[in-house]
């Protein structure tokens, strides 16, 4: 211990209560201050909530600024040695953030250490995101293996003037099949009788759609959500892909595209007016629009009775 071989001294104010006594010598002394707590501070005052960070190398998980409950976006890599030098970032939003206790020029020895801190991050990213997409899709099987063909009375159904196409149900939630082009399914999209819309966690969802209609042949319409896509399907007769989302619409039409190269593609907007009116852009029309210029497809626009 620290007193072993010193001389009794009378006790600090203050001894015996639990209390540590900070002499300036020891902040000046060789000993370094843990960079761990010094690293966390800089990560909380981004909104991170996260109290101590290893300086070990090692990828960190804590909840990011807007993270629900129980989440964890928020990652942090702190090499601590001579310089510590730490990156911490946030796996929703994909901003990071790079840190260093000394702030004079960064020596080539921290450069090395903050790219290795980011090659560590990245790694482990994407083993998450393959672990996450990978267990979605056995759930996914699970849960449509054990529902059974959709209601038509389904309240969403019903809500909606709809019908189930190629759909299932489990309890009170319809599975809508995600699938990727060669008819695999990867992932689900539930909707509940109120009709709230949930994808499965860590599952992916980029080019993926449930197909509506017959075989394609010369054309085929890419929608948003199930119930335009059994709308459009009906009005039209032709082949449809859901794509679940606005920004989903892209890449299902790029995966459609590279499958069928001759096949004419349209795209049909959700017409956004209340958002447009509320912040002045309709998403329904700009990714519509971006969709078809990545294919060189149309867009299709509903029309409103005035």
């Amino acid at each position: 211990s620290m007193m072993a071989g010193s001389q009794k001294r009378k006790s600090p104010v203050g001894a015996g209560l639990g209390i540590r006594r900070t002499n300036i010598s020891d902040l000046n002394s060789s000993t370094p201050i843990d960079p761990g707590y010094k690293f966390a501070a800089f990560a909380e005052s981004l909104d991170f909530r996260v109290e101590y960070i290893a300086p070990d190398g090692c990828v960190h998980r804590f909840p990011a600024p807007g993270d629900r409950h129980g989440a964890r976006n928020g990652w942090a890599v702190l090499h601590g040695g001579a310089f510590p030098v730490g990156i911490l970032g946030s796996w929703k939003t994909g901003e990071t953030h790079k840190w260093r206790l000394r702030s004079d020029i960064p020596t080539i020895e921290e450069r090395t250490q903050l790219d290795e801190a980011m090659r560590e991050a990245q790694w482990q990213r994407d083993e998450q995101t393959e672990l996450g997409v990978r267990s979605a899709k056995e759930k996914a099987a699970r849960m449509w293996k054990s529902a059974h063909d959709a209601d038509t009375s389904h309240p969403y159904l019903i809500s909606k003037n709809s019908r189930p196409e190629g759909i299932r149900q489990l309890g009170n939630m319809l599975l809508i099949p995600m699938r990727d082009t060669t008819g695999t399914m990867i992932a689900l999209q539930t909707i509940d009788a109120s009709g709230n819309k949930r994808f499965l966690s860590g599952a992916r969802k980029r080019g993926l759609y449930h197909g509506v209609g017959g075989p394609l042949v010369d054309v085929v319409a890419i929608v948003e959500g199930y119930a335009t896509g059994i709308s459009v399907h009906d009005a039209t007769g032709h082949p449809v892909a859901i794509a679940f989302d606005a920004g989903n619409l892209k890449s299902v039409a790029q995966a459609l595209r590279s499958k069928y190269p001759n096949i004419n593609i349209v795209i049909c907007a959700d017409d956004d007016r209340a958002t447009e009116e509320k912040i002045g852009r309709n998403p329904g029309r700009y990714y519509a629009d971006l969709a078809a210029q990545a294919v060189g497809g149309s867009v299709a626009v509903p029309e409103f009775a005035a």
